[in-house]
């Protein structure tokens, strides 16, 4: 079916998409890395979702406000979840530059 949608789609998921960008395919994949990054991705989400909501229900029990408190607690915890989120993509990038790079 995919086939019938884009009749180049079944080229670029064999690699054949490597010679006109210049690039030299370094191997396969291991099939359980976008596993684990899936369950990585999801796990810190939910944690960060649980912190956004404690902060929204903090902010409610104080107020007794619905819309005051969601604005509120998300103003609260975004500065900490976006530097966590640029520490985690900080952390995770390579220590030295790709051959390809060079």
């Amino acid at each position: 079916m995919l086939e019938l949608a884009d009749p180049d789609l079944p080229l670029l998921l064999r690699g054949a998409h490597h010679r006109p960008l210049g690039f030299t395919p370094a191997g396969t994949l291991e099939t359980s890395i976008p596993i684990l990054m899936f369950c990585v991705a999801y796990g810190l989400s939910m944690d960060y979702e649980v912190f956004v909501t404690s902060r929204i229900r903090e902010e409610y029990l104080r107020t007794g406000d619905t819309n005051g408190s969601v604005a509120a607690g998300a103003q609260r915890s975004a500065p900490l979840v976006t530097t966590a989120a640029a520490i985690l993509a900080l952390s995770s990038r390579p220590t030295r530059p790709a051959a390809w790079c060079t």
